[in-house]
């Protein structure tokens, strides 16, 4: 998408995480004021710890959210806000449907497919976890642009090893393109 997904694109009924750097971008806090219940998460490792998942789960019992098979998890932010929203919503309620919006490019490219998600456990990565795959998973230009050229460098050596293992032609592209490789590039990859 080119801009953030409008309101007919997610269901009424949902909770929107977020990574609370995201509220320096006035587009951003625009388009969250349509969410009837929300978290700001702090992003990074810290987030996916056994003690700020009790704490989450906590808000959530807070906020009297609708009991319904609609209620659905929009998580927006980078890798560490989807998994751990991603597991957040596979356990929650026995499992609520899930939206992911990345805002970095390695989550874009990487994390955000796939459907693994989890928590640490004893300062050891993902030891808790499940498989819950997104229901949608937007891609959102207005989103990506706004990150540093250093974090689509970053995504740049997932976006090789996907098209080396699984897509010849991509790579074709890649081995073609020398110094044109910029958003627009990936995003056409």
């Amino acid at each position: 998408l080119k801009q953030l997904p409008s309101k007919s694109q997610i269901p009424s009924e949902s909770v929107l995480f977020y990574d609370s750097i995201l509220q320096k971008k006035p587009f951003f806090r625009a388009w969250k004021k349509g969410f009837k219940y929300q978290l700001a998460l702090k992003a990074g490792e810290d987030l996916k710890s056994v003690e700020v998942f009790s704490s989450v789960l906590k808000k959530l019992s807070q906020l009297d959210l609708p009991q319904t098979t609609e209620l659905t998890f929009v998580a927006v932010g980078g890798g560490s806000v989807g998994d751990f929203v991603g597991f957040l919503s596979s356990v929650f309620l026995r499992g609520r449907p899930l939206i992911l919006i990345p805002s970095t490019w390695l989550s874009a490219v990487d994390s955000a497919h796939g459907g693994k998600n989890g928590i640490n456990l004893l300062k050891q990565k993902n030891q808790v976890g499940t498989f819950h795959s997104a229901k949608k998973i937007f891609i959102v230009k207005q989103l990506l642009k706004e990150q540093p050229k250093a974090r689509l460098t970053e995504a740049l050596g997932e976006v090789i090893k996907i098209s080396i293992i699984n897509n010849s032609s991509a790579f074709s592209k890649l081995e073609k393109a020398n110094e044109k490789i910029d958003e627009n590039f990936i995003f056409k990859i």
